[in-house]
């Protein structure tokens, strides 16, 4: 069954079921929410100090992470949306774009996600790693 909407079109069969996919969205904002309320952080920047400390020490370092992670998840979003706009919504019309539709928007997460390595050391867990 394929509900239309007008402006798209929500498969609720297949490999795109609309009701799978939003059933995964919720369920993983739950186990996020979980995960994080029933964990005590434990690592290198949390052991600074005060909070006070710990934003003095580490504050422009998280600031940095956040935006990258806003960027990040941006592209990755601009790239998922245009394979879902063009494929199974049938938004636009998959026929009007070129190869390099998806490959533009693939292309610049890919190139963001080499550099994340470089935020990690902030976060580790010295602790538990050894």
């Amino acid at each position: 069954m394929i509900l239309d909407l007008g402006c798209m079109k929500l498969p609720f069969e297949g490999d795109f079921n609309t009701v799978m996919i939003f059933t995964g969205f919720v369920s993983a904002c739950i186990s996020t929410t979980l995960f994080f309320n029933f964990v005590t952080p434990k690592g290198p920047a949390l052991g600074a100090g005060t909070p006070e400390q710990v934003v003095d020490a580490f504050g422009k370092t998280m600031v940095v992470q956040a935006v990258w992670c806003i960027i990040y998840y941006n592209y990755v979003g601009a790239q998922v949306l245009g394979v879902f706009l063009s494929g199974p919504w049938a938004m636009l019309d998959g026929k009007k774009q070129t190869e390099k539709w998806g490959a533009n928007a693939s292309r610049f997460a890919g190139n963001q996600y080499e550099q994340s390595c470089v935020f990690h050391p902030v976060f580790v867990d010295v602790r538990r790693a050894r």
